[in-house]
């Protein structure tokens, strides 16, 4: 019995082990993510915004993808429109 025990620790193991590795590949992309969006010129975060926005018309994005355009639309409208969603809000209007 305790035979058929071993394999299902093994499984165990290395679904933990998975995970860990996963947590710790999105933390490092998250870090990467936080200096990325500090370093773009305003032009290149409203690129990428858009991207993200039609991005997220065409199909659905995963968790990491969410969580990068969140970011991109926050430090846009921090430096790029001083925190004002009604201007940001009708920039994007008018690219359409």
């Amino acid at each position: 019995m305790s035979a058929s025990l071993k394999p299902i620790g093994r499984l165990s193991q290395l679904i933990f082990i998975a995970a860990v590795i996963l947590a710790l590949a999105q933390s490092v992309l998250a870090q990467k993510t936080d200096a990325d969006h500090q370093i773009m010129s305003v032009e290149r975060l409203k690129i990428v915004y858009l991207d993200c926005a039609r991005q997220a018309t065409l199909h659905r994005q995963d968790t990491g993808d969410v969580m990068y355009c969140s970011i991109i639309y926050e430090e846009l409208k921090r430096r790029g429109f001083n925190r004002d969603f009604n201007r940001m809000r009708a920039w994007e209007h008018a690219q359409r």
